[in-house]
C-alpha cells in the first residue's frame, strides 16, 4: 500500500514583520497530506507568530480534510489573540468559510 500523497500540495511561508503569509499551491485534500499545513502552522505558532494570511489563490481543490485544517487553524489563531485572513482571488472558497463560520 502506497502511503505517499497522491495530489501535490506546496506550502510557501513568507514572514514580513509581524505578518506571516502562507501560500498554498495545488490540492488541500486528504490525499495531498494536508496535515503538512497543520504541522507548518503549529510550528509557526510555537515560534510566536499570531497574524496570518492564508493565500488560497493557487489552490485547485479543498475537501473536508483540508477545510478541517483551515477551521482548526482559524480557531487556534483566534484563541491566541491573532488574526487569520484568507485570500482567494477567485472567490471560489469564501462561501465555504462563511458557512463554517471561519471567515
Amino acid at each position: 500500500m502506497d502511503l505517499k500523497p497522491k495530489r501535490p500540495l506546496e506550502i510557501d511561508v513568507h514572514v514580513d514583520g509581524s505578518i506571516v503569509t502562507v501560500s498554498l499551491t495545488g490540492y488541500l485534500t486528504f490525499d495531498s497530506d494536508c496535515g503538512s499545513l497543520r504541522r507548518t502552522i503549529d510550528t509557526l505558532l510555537d515560534q510566536g507568530h499570531r497574524d496570518f494570511v492564508l493565500d488560497l489563490r493557487d489552490i485547485r481543490l479543498i475537501d473536508s480534510a483540508g477545510l478541517a485544517v483551515i477551521i482548526r487553524m482559524h480557531s487556534i489563531v483566534k484563541s491566541r489573540g491573532g488574526l487569520l485572513l484568507k485570500a482567494d482571488g477567485h472567490g471560489r472558497f469564501l462561501n465555504i468559510f462563511k458557512i463554517s463560520e471561519s471567515d
